[in-house]
């Protein structure tokens, strides 16, 4: 086992890099890809909530509609 630490790399085309040697801009930029995929993947989680709200919801309107219309048929 290596007492020396793993020095964190990025790795494009097969190839790779050492963030430590990567200039300013490049790690700029490395930060703004990380942030847009965390903000991507965030609003995968909101939509895949929304989508199963909306399921929930139309199966409740659903219900209630048959509930109102068992109601007046009975009291028919």
């Amino acid at each position: 086992m290596s007492n020396q630490e793993e020095k964190p790399v990025i790795i494009i085309d097969d190839v790779s890099y050492e963030i430590d040697a990567l200039t300013d801009k490049t790690k700029e930029i490395l930060g703004l890809h990380q942030e847009a995929q965390q903000d991507m993947l965030a609003a995968r989680r909101k939509a895949t909530i929304a989508e199963v709200a909306v399921s929930q919801l139309a199966s409740m309107v659903s219900a209630s509609i048959k509930e109102e219309d068992d109601g007046s048929a009975n009291s028919e």
